[in-house]
């Protein structure tokens, strides 16, 4: 067999795969408006040795932080961890202790924890869209 033909597949792959359309960029992880109240006031990222103790037992691969106001003044911060498995967001949310106005849950590879200042009945549309997005 000749070196031309059999490098055929070869070049024919180098040629498809430049041809593949573009992927679109990923949507931010916060949104700049959730549940129609909350308006993203600032965002953030951090090292992943500034988690809680708790989740640095796992390998994060990105922490996020976000800070959201309704208007008349009730606040929701939120800090999400992109871990390295599925498995070790769902350890988390099992062993997570509870503390007062926080929401800990798991999407996925997602761990979010959602400490909030406000009436509870404001905060369950913010963290079912945040489990949204974080589903994707």
């Amino acid at each position: 067999m000749s070196p031309l033909r059999a490098a055929l597949p070869l070049f024919a792959f180098v040629w498809f795969a430049g041809c593949t359309p573009e992927k679109a960029p990923p949507e931010p992880l916060f949104a700049p408006v959730m549940a129609e109240t909350w308006t993203l006031q600032e965002t953030g990222t951090k090292q992943a040795a500034e988690a809680p103790e708790a989740v640095q037992r796992f390998a994060i691969v990105d922490y996020q932080t976000a800070r959201y106001e309704q208007q008349g003044g009730a606040k929701v911060d939120v800090q999400v961890f992109q871990l390295a498995t599925d498995a070790a967001g769902l350890h988390l949310e099992q062993t997570w202790v509870p503390t007062a106005n926080t929401v800990a849950f798991h999407r996925g590879r997602y761990f979010a924890i959602v400490q909030w200042d406000g009436p509870r009945e404001q905060l369950n549309p913010f963290v079912r869209e945040l489990g949204l997005r974080l589903s994707r």
